[in-house]
């Protein structure tokens, strides 16, 4: 490294024996030439016939400088397993990597094993936007953008497929079975975790739609004829094109075993059952006037089905308008906002289901996250 340095090019990297080089022809030329004669002397011997010259302007190589390695028109290279050039080659790349990655998805699930099957599943679902919001934030705990360094801990292992305990447990809610993800604590009825998971993310849109002025009320009755039947998380009213919109907040598990069934017809039809489950008990009802019924449907993993997302776009645009603020930052900041909350519920609800008896082995991890 220090023969290299010693030429002063413009950007040097090197992953083991693969290198990349930066700066003008005659720097390139005699870096070049010493690795060649003195690299033998440290085990180092770069193949001209592996080695290519990308020139960045158009101005073609007149001198020969590099007359022995193989010289490349256009800027499109590889660099240590990154694509560099036009957008089509970048394109190109991409492509060949998703679809090698989709033929090994296929190969394996052909085998007939739950555990490959909940592999699938959670890759699939974090290929979709919005799962990864959480990861991406800036962490914040006065604006609410934080997770404790133990659910950091969990919501990493989970999106990653690694296990959270070295053994299944029993679950201290319900005494059934915890599985060695913690996949269970998603869908557990005990314990009041999936409502306390529903109220705050009904909570936080609520926030969003009270801030843009759009005077929501959370939970509002007298809606059904003869009943006190609150049918509407959130009761928005001149919303929709004049109407009034009721919002039902839901969120569903794609990670039990009634729903990989149906993840196998479709990779969002577990969210359409959801909203079709919903949408035929509110038809059984009698509204006292005409408002829309609004399912808004989300994942566990955090994505949202297609018109509950278009619905966040149009709060945060009412916030951005009312609050003289960017669009773009108030739309990231509620998607944020929302992820985070979502994944902090859902670790909450694994890390309160482990027995006393048991301890969380944070040690893979703990010396990374110590704040987070």
């Amino acid at each position: 490294m220090v023969l290299i340095y010693s030429f002063k090019l413009d950007l040097t990297l090197f992953y083991r024996d693969d290198g990349f080089l930066v700066g003008d022809a005659d720097s390139l030329r005699g870096c070049w030439t010493d690795l060649t004669e003195l690299g033998r002397e440290i085990g180092y011997y770069p193949q001209a016939a592996k080695t290519k010259v990308y020139p960045v302007s158009r101005i073609i190589d007149q001198a020969g400088l590099f007359s022995d390695l193989s010289y490349c028109q256009a800027l499109e290279a590889m660099v240590l397993g990154a694509p560099i050039g036009s957008q089509e080659f970048m394109t190109s790349v991409f492509n060949k990597s998703v679809d090698s990655f989709t033929k090994s998805l296929d190969r394996i699930s052909e085998l007939n094993d739950p555990h490959v099957e909940f592999s699938l599943v959670r890759f699939k679902r974090l290929s979709l936007p919005g799962t990864g919001y959480w990861i991406t934030c800036i962490p914040n705990p006065k604006m609410g953008l934080y997770l404790g360094a133990n659910e950091f801990i969990i919501a990493a292992r989970l999106r990653l497929g690694l296990k959270n305990f070295a053994n299944d447990l029993t679950c201290m809610a319900c005494s059934k079975a915890m599985d060695t993800l913690g996949h269970h604590g998603y869908e557990c009825a005990h314990e009041g975790n999936r409502t306390i998971r529903h109220n705050a993310i009904r909570d936080l849109l609520w926030t969003i739609a009270e801030g843009g002025g759009l005077s929501a009320t959370k939970e509002k009755v007298g809606l059904i004829q003869g009943t006190n039947a609150r049918p509407a998380d959130i009761f928005i009213p001149n919303f929709y094109d004049g109407r009034d919109v009721a919002l039902d907040v839901a969120v569903v598990s794609p990670f039990t075993l009634s729903s990989i069934g149906l993840m196998d017809q479709n990779k969002d039809f577990l969210i359409e059952y959801k909203i079709n489950v919903k949408m035929a008990n509110f038809n059984k009802q009698k509204p006292v006037h005409d408002f829309k019924f609004l399912p808004i449907i989300c994942d566990s993993l955090g994505v949202w089905e297609e018109e509950a997302l278009s619905l966040i776009k149009r709060l945060a645009k009412a916030y951005s308008t009312r609050n003289n603020m960017a669009y773009p930052k108030c739309l990231l900041y509620s998607l944020q906002k929302l992820s985070v909350t979502l994944t902090r519920h859902n670790t909450r609800a694994i890390l309160q289901r482990i027995p006393k008896s048991d301890t969380l082995n944070l040690s893979p991890l703990s010396g990374m996250w110590t704040y987070y």
